[in-house]
């Protein structure tokens, strides 16, 4: 078998990796107890003093068991690393269901008195369900003004109902 000269070249270099680390083991380890160490000390060393808490040793278990044995750790403060974030949880529910259409009946005078008294000027959407700028004051969806309760942005509307009265007041173009 013909040696080329890639293969001499790894030997070479395997050959030195063996070489320090033989020389790593015998001029710079330090002897350990499971090595047998052939020097005893003299006198047994005083114990050191700890100010900082140490960790426990490491066991079988959960890593929060081993997080919570260690005193500077609270892991009610901290937030879980592999939980979704809370805009991605908004953004996977479904939305809303549709509102029931308002069934036509006869004319309420308060509808149209509410219509006439208030104007739409701005409309915010939200995931929230938005919210209306009437007559300069910001109403969310929830809220009640003069006895209606803003149920709904959609469009370029906003519907109020009151009882089994529905307004939807629209921006003026």
């Amino acid at each position: 078998m013909k040696v080329n000269s890639k293969q001499v070249v790894y030997g070479g270099l395997l050959a030195i990796a063996v070489v320090a680390l033989v020389i790593d083991r015998i001029f710079f380890a330090e002897p350990s107890k499971a090595q047998g160490s052939p020097e005893l000390p003299s006198k047994p060393e005083p114990p050191v003093a700890v100010s900082v808490a140490a960790p426990a040793e490491p066991a079988d278990g959960l890593i929060s068991e081993h997080l919570n044995s260690i005193p500077a750790v609270d892991l009610k403060v901290m937030p879980d690393a592999f939980a979704p974030s809370k805009a991605w949880i908004l953004a996977t529910q479904p939305p809303p269901p549709p509102l029931p259409a308002p069934v036509p009946d006869k004319v309420d005078h308060r509808a149209a008195e509410f219509a006439a008294a208030h104007k739409l000027s701005a409309l915010l959407k939200s995931h929230n369900g938005g919210a209306a700028v009437i007559d300069g004051e910001m109403v969310r969806v929830g809220e009640t003004l003069d006895g209606y309760t803003l149920t709904a942005v959609e469009g370029s509307s906003a519907r109020f109902i009151n009882g089994s009265s529905v307004v939807d007041l629209t921006m003026d173009q």
